[in-house]
């Protein structure tokens, strides 16, 4: 608008207020008034409307110059004026006059953005696929190392994501307003603090119900849409098609941000390596080491066990591919073992060539035996002779895997001690 158009409107205006007494308010700053006819017809009616009142201008004029021709041509034009204009008063009654404030305000809208943290947020994926794990990484602002990915959990992912200068963006320069909530089973209404680490602890994924939940909470407002940031498919609640059909006849845009990978967690783990304790020489034994899988069905490994004895050097005692079970289910893999010698003897069994996964901490495990001679040497000492210090001493005597020393504290310097081994 040109500056001359501007001081116009600011002349009518005030030419307006004047007219009708009309003392401007603050909240009137920036609008403009204007005259509006809402009685006054459209199309041919308004037409023959101008017509009537020309006709009468003219024909009241006529009038009054045949029939008061005594009358002095100043006063008829005066008595003329006044009653046409008495006249065309009424008419502009009839048409329903009003005055009219003109004024655009911008009303920022509201952007809802529900992030889910149910425990399934906890997770950490493997990123198996290394290409996306890289641009994944460099698009959260992190370094091209995978390994950070690897490390963080689902939350910790959509924490990185949904920072300050995101919801910035989404503000678009503050044209709409911005709400962070949580849910879960339900709709968290306390906003969700960005000074805060968030933490996963829902039982469920509701999320048509949290949905539906978040909408009544915001009622009269105008919504620009919804964003959800999940890591998976609504496990709890209702069913979204009537949510859905809900936003849709709103016009309320629904967008969503899957966290994790279609994969799922990867991870296997050794979750036992089992042997007895104490084993005898060239006794045939075995030791199990118990496998645990998730997220890696029917994928092979490589299972490698080491031994040493009496602290020497590590020795590859089994190296065997092997096939991952189900999700959860327990894998025993039981080997053989015997010793001519005794000693201290380690084992140490390890998972590698799985791939990527959620963490290799535990896929190590040991266990230590103790090798000993089929005969222990056993020392028995009692006070005195008692009936239970003799059965115990005879079922020492009578065990041909055990050499039998007894020392009875009350008897003479003489007596020989059965079983009395050098």
């Amino acid at each position: 608008m040109a500056v001359g158009d501007k001081q116009k409107e600011v002349t009518l205006n005030g030419f307006l207020e004047f007219l009708f007494g009309i003392k401007a308010s603050t909240w009137t700053e920036g609008g403009h008034w204007s005259a509006q006819w809402v009685g006054l017809p459209g199309g041919d009616w308004r037409l023959l409307l101008i017509l009537g009142i020309l006709v009468l201008i003219g024909g009241g004029w006529w009038l009054y110059q045949r029939d008061a021709r005594q009358v002095p041509f100043v006063r008829r034009c005066l008595l003329y004026t006044i009653r046409i204009s008495i006249v065309l008063l009424v008419i502009a009654m009839l048409l329903e006059p009003i005055l009219v404030l003109s004024k655009e305000e911008k009303i920022p809208s509201h952007l809802l953005v529900l992030m889910d943290n149910s425990l399934s947020m906890s997770l950490k994926d493997a990123w198996k696929d290394e290409d996306k794990a890289t641009q994944v990484s460099r698009n959260l602002g992190m370094s091209a190392d995978t390994a950070a990915l690897r490390q963080m959990n689902r939350m910790q992912l959509a924490q990185k994501l949904v920072n300050e200068p995101f919801l910035k963006k989404l503000s678009a320069d503050g044209a709409r307003t911005v709400h962070l909530h949580s849910f879960s089973d339900k709709f968290n209404p306390e906003a969700l603090s960005l000074s805060e680490e968030w933490q996963p602890g829902g039982t469920g994924t509701a999320i048509a119900s949290s949905l539906r939940q978040a909408l009544l909470s915001y009622s009269g407002m105008p919504l620009s849409g919804v964003l959800i940031v999940s890591d998976g498919q609504s496990t709890a609640g209702e069913a979204p098609e009537e949510v859905l059909q809900m936003l849709s006849d709103e016009g309320v845009p629904l967008v969503t941000v899957g966290v994790g990978t279609t994969e799922g967690p990867r991870n296997v783990a050794i979750t036992e390596l089992e042997a007895s304790p104490v084993v005898f020489v060239q006794d045939p034994n075995q030791i199990t080491v118990h496998i645990e899988s998730r997220g890696m069905q029917a994928e092979s490994a490589t299972l490698v066990i080491e031994q040493r004895r009496n602290g020497g050097p590590w020795q590859e005692f089994i190296r065997e591919e092997i096939v991952l079970n189900l999700d959860g289910a327990l894998q025993p893999k039981t080997y053989e073992f015997s010793e001519t010698k005794t000693g201290k003897l380690e084992f140490r069994a390890k998972i590698v060539d799985a791939g990527p996964e959620i963490s290799q901490d535990d896929n190590l495990a040991s266990a230590e035996v103790r090798v000993i001679r089929q005969r222990l040497n056993v020392l028995f000492i009692a006070g005195s002779t008692f009936p239970e210090v003799q059965f115990l001493r005879n079922t020492f005597l009578r065990d041909r895997q055990i050499n039998l020393s007894s020392w009875l504290m009350a008897a003479d310097k003489t007596y020989e001690h059965p079983g009395d081994l050098p």
